[in-house]
This record gives structure tokens, sequence and C-alpha cells, in this order.
């Protein structure tokens, strides 16, 4: 499988790299252990006792060996007393393989609740066998909410866009269609979008997602065509974020309170200023703290879109000041996708200084997708400074979604700078052997003849 041979390779090149990185072996005790990587980049001594590390080397063994001989020693582990980072590996085990009994014994332990549920769930996703998927669906039918969230997440590893489409056609409440909607979005899925928009009319998470699949042909059509005054409104939104060229209609202001738009259609005139001043008042009060997060939160999106260089101080205080860290982390990204001119210091400063953790890695993932040619140099830096190594971690990721040679080349500085840990040198190879450039690729060929 193709997944096998990847994660071989990957694992193979991060045990040269240790080699090149670790003392050498103990001279008097030739048997002594050198710990593996796990599939996530981390070394596995980092946390665990040296009994799992152990169990986690020989079950990363078991990928080169015969179904026949692997399976009995992966129930054994299941069944036993081990960790749940090391029955976890184990499931990993199970996905590399298409044979029946292992297939089977993976959607047991997808079918039942337990701590390794989702892990299970997300095994047969990257695994890809077809039956496995099709099964994941009665999973989904009985599931709470974070089960069916894995169900979607690894149909969307799959690029199974059929299943996702059929749990958005039997969607039992708004907010689940609209969570199946996104994923199709996520995987341009502009077939399956247009089936459910001529089944159900124009939602606002299926126009949300034909933005995200950057479907602005079906956009321009429902914004010119639509009898539903709203539904134009709403389709002239997205466009005039995702669209270029002829498609963009430019999204001035807020037109009203529900519906958010006050716009140029192609040639007509634009608004008048009292209708941008006003707009603007509307946005500033919607992001206010006494509003719900959900209001503050598309407030501070448009804010973003369609008015940047107005809000930039409403923006700023958002970023820095506000006490809800989900508001400071929307804040950013609504940033990285506007027009400010500073938005990768304004960004960079969040991801540096910003309490929460999570706030800080997601800021470096947000600079990332701004497409600027000098994100990658900041990440670096924030790596070097950073203090928490979940956070590190996040950076690196983050280095690997920067497009073309850049993210490449940005990796393989962190693999080369000693002064990095071992840790995040070690993911950042981990993420190079993710990617399809021919430069990755010699790289790491590199590494292991050496």
């Amino acid at each position: 499988m193709k997944v096998m041979s990847t994660v071989i390779y990957v694992c193979l090149t991060t045990l040269a790299l240790t080699a090149c990185m670790s003392p050498t072996a103990n001279a008097s005790n030739p048997m002594s252990f050198s710990p593996m990587l796990q599939a996530d980049g981390s070394r596995a001594g980092d946390s665990l006792s040296d009994n799992d590390e152990l169990k986690i080397a020989a079950l990363q063994g078991l990928l080169s060996v015969t179904t026949e001989r692997s399976l009995p020693l992966v129930k054994k582990v299941l069944n036993g007393n081990s960790s749940v980072e090391v029955k976890r590996k184990a499931l990993f085990v199970l996905g590399q393989t298409e044979h029946s009994d292992a297939q089977a014994l993976l959607l047991d332990y997808a079918t039942r609740s337990s701590e390794l549920q989702v892990e299970a769930i997300r095994m047969i996703g990257i695994g890809g066998v077809v039956e496995s998927l099709s099964r994941l669906r009665s999973i989904y039918s009985s599931a709470n909410s974070d089960i069916k969230e894995a169900v979607l997440q690894a149909y969307l590893i799959a690029d199974d866009t059929e299943s996702v489409y059929q749990i958005a056609e039997a969607a039992g409440s708004d907010e689940e269609f609209d969570r199946a909607v996104r994923v199709l979005g996520a995987m341009d899925a502009r077939d399956e979008l247009g089936r459910l928009y001529d089944r159900d009319g124009g939602r606002e998470s299926l126009m949300q997602a034909y933005a995200i699949a950057g479907d602005l042909e079906s956009l321009g059509r429902i914004a010119r065509e639509s009898p539903d005054k709203e539904q134009r409104l709403v389709a002239i939104r997205n466009i005039g974020v995702e669209g270029d060229g002829w498609h963009r209609w430019s999204v001035n202001a807020v037109e009203n309170a529900p519906s958010w738009c006050c716009y140029t259609w192609r040639n007509k005139d634009v608004q008048s200023t009292a209708c941008h001043n006003e707009a603007q008042s509307m946005l500033e009060a919607s992001s206010r703290t006494t509003e719900p997060v959900k209001t503050r939160k598309d407030a501070i999106f448009w804010m973003g879109q369609v008015r940047a260089q107005q809000s930039a101080t409403a923006l700023k205080r958002l970023m820095f000041k506000d006490e809800v860290d989900e508001i400071r982390e929307h804040t950013v990204f609504s940033v990285s996708r506007s027009s400010l001119g500073n938005r990768l210091a304004l960004i960079e400063q969040v991801a540096r200084k910003d309490p929460s953790k999570k706030v800080r890695g997601q800021a470096w993932f947000w600079m990332s997708q701004t497409g600027e040619g000098e994100a990658w140099q900041r990440i670096l830096t924030g790596i070097e400074a950073e203090s928490s190594q979940a956070v590190r971690e996040q950076a690196v990721f983050a280095l690997a979604q920067l497009e073309g040679d850049a993210g490449t080349n940005a990796l393989i500085r962190v693999i080369e700078t000693l002064k990095f840990s071992r840790k995040v040198r070690k993911q950042a190879l981990f993420w190079l052997g993710q990617s399809d450039s021919d430069r990755a690729a010699d790289y790491l060929t590199n590494v292991l003849d050496h």
C-alpha cells in the first residue's frame, strides 16, 4: 500500500538521522536500546517507559512482516496491559494491511466505546480499505458528536466524498448538515455540493463550502439567479472574499444587521459614505464582549475580509487584549486573510506573546497560510524562541504547510540546525517525508545513504 511504503520510508530515514544525532552505542553493552521514532515524529523515550519503548520498536518492526505473523502479536498487545500509546501504535499496524482479520479487529475497536475508538476510526481513514470505510457509516449513525467528527475526518483522509455526501443528505439537524458540508468544501467536492444545493437550496453553509472549494462559478450563478435576496447577498459575500477577475464583486460594507452586506454590483455605483460609516459601527458593535461568541466571530471575520483598513484598530485590540482565547485566535485567522500590510508582524506578535499555547500555535499556522514570502523566516525564529514543546511542534507543522519549495527548504533548515532540539528536528524530518517534492526525496535519500 502507498501509505505503508511512505511510513516505512520515513521511519527508515528517521532511524538514519537518529544514528547521526545520537552518541555512539555503549560498547560495553552491545544490546543497549536506542529509542525509535513515533509515527508523529516524536521520540518514544521522551514520555514512555523503557518497556513501552521496546514494545513500540517491536510494533514498528511488524510493518515489514506478513500479516499472518504480525496479527497474533498485535492482538496480544491490544488485549494486554500495555499503555494507551503502545496500543495506538498497534492499531496503526492493523491499519496498514487489507487482511480481513486485521480489518475486522480494527473495526471492532472503531465500534467499541473506549479511549482507542477515535484512533481506530482514524486508522481506517489512513488505511483507505473500501469495505471498512463503508462500515463507518453505521458507526456514525448512532455516535456522539466527537465520534461523528472522527468519522468525517476519516472520510476526509481517505478522500471519500460520496460517504460525506450521504451523511449530509441524511443529516438530522442543521448543525450536522453544516459540519458535513464544511468537510465537502475542504475536499473540493463540487459535484456533491451541487447535488446538495439542488436538493436543499442555498443554505449559508453550502455557499461557504463553495467558497472553500473555490467554486466561484456556482456562487456567481446563485448571486445572479436566486430569487431569494438573502441567498444572493450571501453568495456575493463569499465571492467578494474568494473571487478574482471578472468574478469579483466588491463587498464594501454592511447593509443591515441581518444581511451584513452592502455591496457594489459590477458597474453600479458605490454605496453612500453614510452606508460605509453605519456598516463600520455595526461591525465593531457586534464584535464587543456583550455579544454571543458566534456573533462576535462573524463580525470579526467580515471586519478583516472587507473592511480591514477601517477596522485595523479594533482588530488589534481583539488580537492582543480580548479575554476569550477563541476570539483572539479567530481574529488572527481574520487578519491572516486580510489586506493589512503589517499582518505578518501582528500575527507574529500573537504567536510569540499570547498567554495561550493553543493561540500561539494556531497563529504560526495561520501565518503559513498567508502566502507571504518571509513567513518561513519568522516561523523559524519563533521555533527558536518558543519555550513550549507543543507550540514548537505546531510551528514545525506550519512550515510543512508553506507553498512550493519554501516549506521543503525551511524543514531542511530545521533538521540541519543543531541548536534545535532533537525532537523538533525529527518532527521536521517526519513532515519532510510527507512532501511530494523532488528536493525532499533527494534529501531523505542522502540521509539514508549516510
